[in-house]
């Protein structure tokens, strides 16, 4: 049997998640089409703009400056210490046309302009690979994922367990790396979704967004993994 969030079982749909406490941040994006503005499954306010908005329980997002961000920006959950575990992944079609994309980071609100980041996790298209990086920190990316572009909708994670970082997608381990960086902290920062920057879109997200979720404190995935999809690439709920 494969592992599902630690735990050892035969179906995601049947197994809740044991570390829901850790959880800052889920959505599985049950709203009505049209919705541009929304409460996450854990109580917090999102906001879609420039055109963003929920379709059949996805983001649909063009890349034209199109995004969502978090409206408090002043959760201290989104900061990662150098020795924080964390769990960041997401449910996603990408669309091929953008050389990098963004599917979740952290930005101080005073640099949305720029490319200053907190962190980031993204999507290189060149090489077909996931990367993550912290604050001024390198960047590290995963080895090369081939179906990332085959028109499906895919699980990407990135986990950091006692330092090292671990990519997955659709229930591998892509690859592993050293990474004991922390990001900034700063009073006031967004979670973004499928954001770059408000200057320059180019590596915004295109595509559709099915779910997101982040636990702060514990790295869920470490080896191979079966995939926590209970349905309609949506997460099990809290």
């Amino acid at each position: 049997m494969l592992k599902v969030n630690n735990l050892i079982g035969v179906g995601a749909a049947r197994i809740p998640n044991k570390y829901s406490d850790l959880i800052v941040a889920q959505s599985n994006l049950r709203y009505a089409n049209g919705t541009t503005s929304y409460t996450d499954d854990i109580g917090r306010g999102v906001i879609l703009t420039n055109g963003a908005q929920v379709t059949n329980e996805r983001i649909v997002l063009d890349g034209t400056n199109d995004y969502g961000y978090y409206s408090d920006s002043s959760v201290a959950d989104f900061d990662f210490n150098s020795s924080d575990d964390f769990t960041i992944e997401i449910f996603c079609k990408p669309e091929i046309d953008r050389e990098f994309q963004w599917l979740l980071q952290v930005k101080p609100v005073a640099e949305m302009s720029t490319s200053t980041s907190n962190w980031r996790f993204a999507i290189d298209r060149n090489n077909s690979r996931l990367f993550y990086a912290a604050g001024s920190g390198s960047t590290i990316y995963s080895a090369a994922f081939a179906n990332m572009y085959n028109g499906d909708v895919h699980h990407f994670v990135v986990s950091r367990v006692s330092g090292v970082l671990y990519f997955g997608a659709d229930g591998k381990i892509l690859s592993s790396s050293a990474y004991a960086v922390a990001g900034p902290t700063n009073s006031l920062r967004r979670l973004a979704i499928g954001f770059f920057r408000t200057s320059d879109y180019l590596h915004n997200f295109k595509g559709q967004v099915a779910s997101y979720r982040i636990h702060k404190g514990v790295g869920l995935y470490t080896e191979d993994y079966r995939v926590p999809n209970v349905g309609d690439y949506k997460f099990p709920a809290i």
